[in-house]
């Protein structure tokens, strides 16, 4: 791994209750730093004189994740409760970790939307989450969108005719002069609007490319927006 100093690590906030602070310090700070985290908590980040809500609130606000150490102990914990509130109010990735058995809903209503990573269960998974290649929480849900999106934008193409796929390249590259009309093509180019690909320019008919007739395209129709996000994976 690179070398990277600190300044320019993102911070990986771990809330947790000091009954678990064996687990934070032997376990999970040095995961957080093999994959390149700045790991912060407070027995380690606080120095004398300091005042403690205000360094909270600096290192929640400016951290990359927030890794919640879910137990008995911290489900008690009402400052663990208010970090857990403060990250959400701020729009932090939470990553809930189940390190001893816990009730999600007695620490934040919003933890029931994401999924809680058993670190007994599946110590691996930690790593592969750090590392960013993983299945829990929030992290996952980005991802597997991504792979969906792609997976279906790659079904989309198939599905379209070459002709057609040839019309929305020729429109996202604007190569559209001197398009000889006919009946095939006032049908691709109708079934390509009425999936909202395209759509017709104000005052402007697909009708017009009879037979014989010689325009540019762009004068009749447009990409819409879905329909230019589709034609940059034709190739």
């Amino acid at each position: 791994m690179t070398d990277t100093s600190k300044s320019e690590r993102p911070i990986a906030f771990i809330s947790y209750a000091r009954e678990d602070l064996d687990f934070v310090e032997k376990e999970l700070v040095p995961l957080c730093e093999r994959h390149g985290y700045m790991p912060w908590w407070d027995t380690r980040g606080i120095d004398p004189g300091e005042e403690f809500a205000s360094k909270i609130t600096e290192k929640v606000s400016h951290s990359k994740l927030f890794l919640l150490i879910m137990s008995p102990s911290a489900q008690a914990s009402r400052w663990v409760k208010d970090e857990l509130h403060l990250a959400f109010h701020l729009g932090k990735k939470v990553i809930p970790l189940m390190y001893r058995e816990a009730d999600p809903l007695q620490f934040h209503i919003h933890l029931l939307r994401l999924q809680v990573l058993d670190v007994h269960a599946s110590p691996e998974a930690l790593d592969r989450l750090l590392g960013g290649d993983t299945r829990g929480g929030e992290l996952a849900s980005e991802r597997d969108v991504r792979d969906l999106t792609t997976k279906l934008i790659d079904v989309a193409i198939t599905l379209l005719p070459w002709q057609e796929q040839s019309h929305l390249r020729n429109l996202a590259q604007g190569t559209t002069a001197s398009y000889r009309g006919g009946r095939p093509v006032r049908h691709e180019l109708r079934r390509l609007c009425s999936l909202g690909l395209c759509r017709r320019k104000p005052g402007r008919t697909i009708g017009v490319l009879k037979r014989g007739t010689v325009l540019d395209l762009s004068e009749l129709v447009e990409l819409t927006e879905v329909g230019e996000e589709l034609a940059k994976y034709i190739r």
